[in-house]
């Protein structure tokens, strides 16, 4: 099973593909569960069909308020996942010029049991993308 949904001005790429999924761009919904709510479906229907999730890869250029709130959420069920016995692992890139995406990865490893690496990426904007 593979899952690409691609990228728009205000809502980000996703792929999901061999137990990794991977989110980013920019995400500014006024309301964010439209975009964020399925995602957490697909990860559940993925579990059901592939097995676990390995990786979770988020790197945003943008968050607005709603999709921050979308993302904790999101974290909150890989909790879940976590807990029931699923290893894997939370990675959060942020561009070295951007302290409010660093600051907000700080945020989201303290309000998680999953294990939550914060990553520096270039300012050059170098993609980590699956491809």
């Amino acid at each position: 099973m593979q899952v690409e949904i691609d990228g728009t001005v205000k809502t980000p790429e996703v792929q999901l593909s061999g137990g990794r999924m991977y989110i980013s761009g920019r995400s500014i919904l006024e309301d964010s569960t439209v975009f964020y709510r399925p995602l957490a479906g697909l990860l559940e229907d993925y579990r059901k069909r592939c097995g676990p999730i390995k990786s979770i890869d988020l790197q945003f250029e943008y968050l607005n308020c709603s999709s921050k709130r979308a993302v904790v959420n999101l974290i909150g069920l890989l909790e879940k996942y976590y807990e029931e016995g699923n290893n894997f692992t939370i990675n959060w890139y942020y561009y070295d010029d951007d302290e409010s995406m660093r600051d907000t990865g700080h945020i989201l490893k303290l309000l998680t049991q999953v294990p939550l690496n914060i990553i520096e990426v270039r300012t050059s904007r170098e993609d980590i993308s699956m491809t």
